[in-house]
């Protein structure tokens, strides 16, 4: 069974106050946020197959981030699309374009399940400990959904 992860890069930070640089390339702890995300899903399964959807135009800057901080984590890139739900869906197209090449003669093989994990790179809590849960439900019961207990704030403006 291969472990397929999507990470949700596609977005440009319109809504951040001052935003001239999307939340998945701000620092948290001297590394962008993303590669947080990337490190812990590689930490819970060496194995899985890492795809990011980056927004159009940002390739360039990605790449930089990811030699200036020597991040060297195997990982593939796709352009998202403008909704979330279109970034999805171009997700799992590209990884079944990948699967296809990877596995030849795909279509003639005994079925096999896959499982695909999809993230928020804007998230970077998640932890491998978290991951391996939602990977053991979902093996068992064919998916899963990540739940939090809620942590409320007050905060004064």
């Amino acid at each position: 069974m291969m472990h397929y992860v999507l990470i949700l890069a596609g977005g440009k930070g319109s809504r951040l106050k001052g935003g001239k640089i999307p939340k998945q390339f701000l620092k948290l702890e001297n590394l962008p946020i993303l590669m947080h995300s990337i490190k812990a899903f590689k930490n819970a399964d060496p194995n899985c197959d890492i795809h990011i959807a980056l927004p159009r135009g940002y390739q360039s800057k990605w790449k930089a981030l990811c030699k200036k901080y020597s991040f060297n984590t195997k990982h593939k890139i796709y352009i998202g699309g403008k909704r979330r739900i279109d970034t999805v869906a171009k997700g799992l197209k590209h990884i079944y374009k990948n699967m296809l090449i990877k596995e030849k003669n795909f279509l003639n093989k005994k079925k096999r399940e896959h499982l695909v994990s999809i993230h928020d790179s804007a998230r970077p809590f998640i932890n491998s400990k978290f991951i391996l849960e939602l990977l053991n439900t979902a093996k068992r019961n064919g998916s899963a959904v990540p739940v939090v207990e809620l942590k409320n704030s007050l905060r004064k403006i």
